[in-house]
């Protein structure tokens, strides 16, 4: 399972929690948690939601594209998904 790189970036630079992201999904907290710390695969329709939302690729949450890490620092992951 992948996780979802861009997104803890996203909701930590937003000061937002997955909590924050029910509202979007329709899915429990616990569930958003398997989903970016990839013990669960997002199903394409939550990907898509949660990419509208902030405005960015899916490529971008699955960490395909440059992210930052919580420290600042550019992290880039080519890697095949």
């Amino acid at each position: 399972m992948m996780g979802l790189p861009g997104l803890k970036f996203l909701l930590y630079k937003n000061g937002l929690s997955a909590k924050d992201l029910e509202s979007v999904t329709g899915k429990s907290t616990r569930t958003i948690q398997e989903y970016i710390k990839g013990d669960t695969n997002p199903p394409l329709p939550i990907l898509i939601k949660v990419a509208d939302h902030f405005d960015v690729s899916i490529d971008y949450l699955v960490g395909r594209k440059e992210y930052y890490t919580e420290d600042g620092k550019i992290e880039t992951n080519n890697n095949d998904v």
